[in-house]
């Protein structure tokens, strides 16, 4: 799992482990994605498909007039 949703608890996951490894550093979360390429799955909306490199991996967030949110899935 990628990340999960705050509301539903769907998340975003990756489809073969092999082909995509996730990293944790200091307080920042990454995806270094192999040379095949990677799908990324979400119950919500289709799937998205990684091509080959390092990503950072950063939760969405809205605004609203009383507040900066993180969206919740």
């Amino acid at each position: 799992m990628i990340l999960e949703g705050e509301a539903t608890g769907h998340a975003h996951r990756i489809a073969d482990l092999t082909r995509a490894e996730i990293l944790e550093i200091g307080e920042g979360v990454y995806l270094r994605v192999g040379s095949e390429g990677v799908r990324i799955i979400h119950e919500e909306h289709a799937d998205i498909v990684l091509p080959a490199g390092n990503y950072e991996v950063v939760r969405q967030r809205e605004y609203s007039p009383e507040e900066i949110r993180n969206v919740a899935d």
